[in-house]
């Protein structure tokens, strides 16, 4: 160090020294913000300075550099000596040999106040270890000598034409080039390893140390810090002692940002082996691929302390640098790991790693798979060449298959969807004829005389207990009586047919049930009740009004809840008219939902086929004064289906299904309102899986119902009744174009297999090698 540098950095330490850290911090953030070589010196003045109580400050006395000069003249056989530059140990000149006939490298020790004996035996120590070394990638050392009482000696001149030769000022050109980098570190590694086969540890590598000439061939140099393996004692113990870099107090030597974990340690335990320099190999490589050395600290105490506490890791390279491959970037790690055991055994097994990493072979690090596989191909093009080629003739096989599976689903999903809608409709029909017989009764019903008269001469009630009175009248009687025998005789009637009405019952004009008859008799509970707002009475009302003919008066009402037993109904109802027209009232029949309506199996094709009969909900209350019930928010519900048929499952029709509401809100379910405008008679269209359709019970109520199903429609004439023919997808599609997708699919299966049995060979020999190469 130059004198004037001297006396800077010391007015520098004695303005802070007597401050606290952070006022030592502050003042040199801001006094050395354009020189962090100054700030360094002083860091490292300040620690010593802390420490000078301990046993373990300078055991040394301490020591100050005199000018150096930038030439010297000339002695022996050397001449031209002009000043390179200088470390911790030494001054480098650039001499001309006379007997070698060539420029050499020339280190003396350095111009100090106070040198020791033990100094000038430390600095003999550099040229001892690089001479024991024949390399080339480690400079040769020529002579060693001393002139006027100084040690110095001579090595190879490394030489650039751009004057910089440390491979620390051209680390950053390897940033996006990550195989020179290992290239580079494969010479270097061999280097070292060939140092440690003659039983010498470097210990203190880092970029600075290592040398490119102009044909960018490394050389390793700076053995000052050298040990013999297997000795307790070190070839050299010192370092750059002013340099914060560097370290050489307390047992501890090297450069803190280079150094392996057991050297920051100076534990007994901690033994320092080739596995450190193979660390300091790792440190090297992680600063050509990121630009900065594994650890970074503002202070020498807490770079030490990130180097030695074992929880704390290096950043991955490709956090800092994304032209970093990753498995470059395990292999660099592997190296930095803080347990010794955990790192490659020697540098020779690095070099090796390095070459297997640049030839895409399998390396010892674990690779990701689709780094693995990429090398592997490029290893064997052949077989790539060949799986590929049974890849892309199974996968055009697959395809054409697909596609012949495809046409033929579209075929069956069209002929399906033509077949459902038919038989919808033709369902449709049969119930709407059904539907038209059972309405002749109810006309019957309506021009009865006694029903008439009844009605007629009926006296203005107004609570249910006028009902209840007239009804004990033998006016009464004889109304409830031939409503009785009325229901008998249909219900005699349409047993041939297997089909019952459920009850019937009067309405008088104000639309307060008078009558009723039903299978058990009547119903004391419901006589009187006003059903004013009811479908079934507004419409025959309406129709009475608008003087509709009979049969145009008979009218299929909405779906509403009985009152009698609790069960959804749709009634057929007629205005009863007297002899001038005027309105009288309504008779209402209700028809029971079961299976006895005789349209589950008509005009269906196949046992795949299923019915469901849907209806609109009369959304009203009962009279004006009602309340709607919960179920009223429903628009459409069903009414016959699969799962009510049987006794055991009668309760069932007490409960709501809506059509138009899913079990699952979720998906999409097909409204009959959108589907088929009121009193459209036009044809209906299939619905394909596409939308989403499904049974309206659904899985929730039984697996018999999930999945996807095809469905064609029909309305009920001009009603608001819809019939729905349903078949489950798989059953109409999924069995016939399984065959050929279960073809591909054992295809797939079996080269699958096959792939997976040679990846198993090629994995099994892969690791055999990697444990030979481990051991």
């Amino acid at each position: 160090m130059m004198a004037e540098r001297w006396n800077q950095v010391m007015d520098m330490f004695s303005a802070v020294a007597d401050c606290s850290p952070n006022q030592q911090k502050a003042y040199l953030d801001e006094a050395c913000a354009h020189d962090p070589d100054l700030r360094e010196q002083v860091e490292e003045l300040l620690t010593n300075h802390a420490m000078a109580e301990t046993e373990e400050f300078l055991k040394e006395p301490p020591w100050v550099i005199d000018d150096i000069p930038s030439f010297l003249p000339n002695f022996d056989e050397y001449k031209q000596i002009e000043y390179i530059g200088h470390g911790g140990m030494g001054v480098v000149y650039k001499a001309f040999d006379e007997t070698l006939d060539t420029h050499v490298a020339l280190k003396m020790s350095l111009p100090r106040r106070l040198t020791t004996a033990e100094d000038i035996n430390r600095f003999r120590i550099d040229p001892q270890s690089m001479a024991r070394l024949k390399h080339p990638n480690i400079v040769q050392v020529h002579k060693v000598g001393e002139c006027n009482g100084k040690p110095y000696f001579t090595m190879n001149l490394i030489e650039r034409k751009d004057d910089s030769v440390s491979l620390e000022k051209h680390s950053t050109r390897f940033h996006n080039d990550p195989s020179g980098a290992a290239k580079l570190m494969i010479r270097v590694a061999r280097a070292v390893h060939h140092a440690h086969q003659r039983g010498i540890l470097h210990r203190d590598l880092k970029p600075a140390n290592i040398l490119l000439d102009d044909e960018e061939n490394p050389h390793i140099t700076d053995f000052g810090l050298a040990k013999q393996i297997g000795s307790d004692a070190n070839l050299t113990e010192t370092s750059e002692p002013l340099n914060a870099a560097s370290v050489a107090y307390g047992g501890i030597v090297g450069t803190a940002r280079y150094m392996s974990p057991e050297q920051a340690d100076p534990h007994p335990d901690r033994e320092v082996t080739t596995v450190s320099d193979v660390y300091g190999l790792g440190a090297t490589l992680y600063t050509l691929l990121t630009g900065r050395p594994p650890f970074q600290a503002d202070t020498l105490e807490e770079a030490l302390q990130l180097v030695r506490d074992p929880e704390q890791k290096p950043m991955p390279p490709r956090q800092l640098n994304s032209c970093a491959d990753g498995t470059l970037e395990a292999i660099c790690l592997k190296c930095l790991d803080k347990d010794p055991a955990r790192r490659y055994r020697s540098a020779e097994g690095l070099a090796r790693e390095l070459e297997r990493w640049l030839r895409h072979e399998r390396t010892v690090v674990p690779q990701p798979f689709p780094t693995r596989s990429w090398n592997w191909c490029r290893r064997n093009p052949g077989v790539t060449i060949l799986a590929l080629a049974a890849v892309t003739l199974l996968i055009l096989s697959a395809v054409m298959v697909n596609l012949a599976a495809t046409q033929m689903e579209l075929r069956l999903l069209a002929a399906t969807g033509r077949s459902n809608t038919f038989a919808a409709q033709r369902v449709g029909d049969n119930f709407r004829w059904l539907l038209e017989f059972l309405g002749g009764k109810v006309v019957a019903t309506a021009r009865d005389d006694i029903v008439r008269q009844s009605l007629k001469t009926m006296p203005d009630v107004k609570t249910s207990q006028d009902v209840h009175e007239f009804m004990k009248t033998d006016q009464g009687r004889v109304f409830q009586n031939k409503a009785d025998a009325l229901f008998k005789r249909y219900n005699e009637e349409l047993k041939e047919r297997g089909i019952q009405f459920a009850t019937m019952f009067f309405l008088n004009k104000d639309g307060r049930l008078v009558v009723h008859a039903g299978p058990f008799g009547r119903n004391p509970s419901i006589i009187g009740e006003l059903f004013e707002q009811r479908d079934y009475f507004t419409t025959a009302r309406a129709y009475a009004e608008n003087g509709k003919r009979e049969m145009e008066a008979v009218h299929v009402s909405r779906v509403f809840k009985s009152k009698y037993d609790g069960y959804f109904k749709f009634a057929i109802s007629m205005p009863i008219l007297d002899q001038g027209g005027s309105f009288l009232g309504a008779v209402e029949v209700s028809i029971p939902m079961d299976d006895t309506l005789g349209l589950a199996k008509s005009g269906l094709h196949g046992g795949d086929q299923k019915v469901v009969l849907a209806g609109r909900m009369d959304q009203r209350p009962a009279k004006k004064s009602g309340k709607s019930l919960d179920y009223m928010k429903h628009e459409y519900v069903i009414l016959l289906h699969e799962a009510f048929e049987g006794e055991r499952k009668q309760e069932m029709r007490k409960e709501i299904f809506p059509l138009d509401e899913s079990l699952d809100p979720e998906k999409r379910r097909p409204r009959i309102d959108q589907m088929v405008p009121e009193l459209d008679l036009r044809p209906m269209q299939p619905i394909e899986p596409d939308n989403d359709y499904t049974d309206p019970l659904g899985e929730d109520h039984s697996q018999k119902y999930g999945g996807p199903w095809l469905a064609g429609f029909g309305q009920v004439g001009n009603t608001e009744l819809m019939v729905i023919v349903q078949q489950k997808y798989e059953d109409a599609v999924g069995r016939p174009t399984s065959l050929a997708r279960k073809f591909v699919w054992w295809g797939c299966s079996s080269l699958a297999l096959a792939f997976v049995l040679a990846g198993g060979v090629i994995w099994y020999r892969n690791r055999r090698a990697m444990d030979k190469e481990r051991l």
